[in-house]
């Protein structure tokens, strides 16, 4: 099956991606200034604020695809038994997509929950859109 050889593959990530040399140097300048730890209080953009603010960098969360995956699909991310700080940030990643994305993952989320075959397809969703979160 496609979403078979798709986890397969991301799984094969930490062959040729150092995590240690992903997670120091790649990662954090791009993962913006938000709950960052070395800039408690954010950055100062000259010539856009005299104060200190604190963004989200670029990341996958800000994208709908997985998402609207997941609305399709019926998968959930309950804050029971998701890690609470993932859920959270999900939610606040929905702010920043495009008002028309948002609105197709509220109609999506109100579908009933797929069954039969597609419980299978359901738990490869999972692993490949999360699998960066446990990529350490």
């Amino acid at each position: 099956m496609a979403l078979d050889t798709m986890r397969a593959t991301l799984a094969r990530m930490p062959e040729k991606c150092d995590p240690l040399i992903y997670y120091k140097r790649v990662r954090l300048p791009a993962s913006g200034w938000r709950n960052n730890p070395a800039l408690p209080h954010g950055l100062v953009y000259q010539g856009v604020s005299k104060t200190p603010m604190e963004l989200y960098g670029a990341t996958g969360a800000q994208s709908s695809v997985l998402p609207a995956l997941d609305g399709a699909l019926g998968v959930e991310h309950p804050a029971k038994g998701t890690p609470a700080h993932l859920s959270a940030y999900l939610k606040v990643m929905r702010g920043h997509m495009p008002r028309d994305h948002r609105a197709l993952l509220e109609t999506l989320a109100v579908r009933v929950l797929v069954v039969g075959e597609g419980g299978a397809c359901i738990g490869c969703i999972g692993c490949i859109g999360w699998g960066n979160v446990s990529f350490k």
